[in-house]
């Protein structure tokens, strides 16, 4: 696979084909190259940094590049287990909305805990958008994250880096920041405001 071939200045032939990036504002190269990265580590089976957290305002395209990795992972998956990888099975590959897995939890449903330690890799989208005066969530998030250390990772938040120990708490903030890659997104504008 051809990660770093070049056709448009700011982004590689991967980025602009998989991601469907252009790279009209100067946060879309550091994101694009966070994903390819983050694709690397998934095809070349090196989990290390093992989460991608694409933290910053609405309309960036962080739920955007999260969606063209989870598709790329999944179209992968197979290649990556007949490559002998992955070992005896086929690596699965989920998309969550955090806020509706949240409101399950308020409904005691909690059996995709299981899959969601297990997972080969997870998206955790729009993580700190849920409704969650009890806190309950965020306990449900760090334990989440730290259950899932080692494994691929991609977590989506409008909540500014800064602000994680308030939003959730001190031990979210720090399982977020083990073994991650954070592009931190604050003060970019929207996407399709372009230059």
């Amino acid at each position: 696979m051809t990660l770093k071939a070049e056709t448009k200045p700011g982004l590689t032939a991967w980025q602009q084909s998989v991601l469907m990036l252009e790279a009209h504002k100067p946060y879309v190269a550091e994101m694009a190259n966070a994903a390819e990265g983050f694709a690397h580590a998934w095809w070349s089976g090196r989990p290390w940094p093992a989460k991608l957290i694409l933290a910053g305002p609405s309309g960036t395209g962080k739920t955007h590049v999260a969606r063209k990795l989870h598709h790329w992972c999944c179209r992968t998956a197979f290649s990556r287990y007949e490559s002998g990888l992955w070992g005896a099975h086929v690596p699965s590959c989920r998309f969550y909305h955090w806020p509706r897995l949240v409101d399950g939890f308020k409904s005691f449903a909690y059996d995709v805990l299981d899959d969601l330690c297990r997972d080969e890799m997870v998206v955790l989208d729009d993580a700190g958008s849920e409704h969650d005066p009890s806190k309950m969530a965020a306990d449900k998030f760090c334990q989440i994250i730290g259950q899932r250390e080692k494994r691929f990772t991609i977590v989506t938040t409008n909540i500014s880096p800064s602000d994680w120990g308030t939003k959730w708490d001190v031990r979210v903030a720090d399982r977020l920041l083990r073994n991650s890659v954070v592009v931190d997104l604050t003060g970019a504008e929207s996407y399709q405001a372009r230059s």
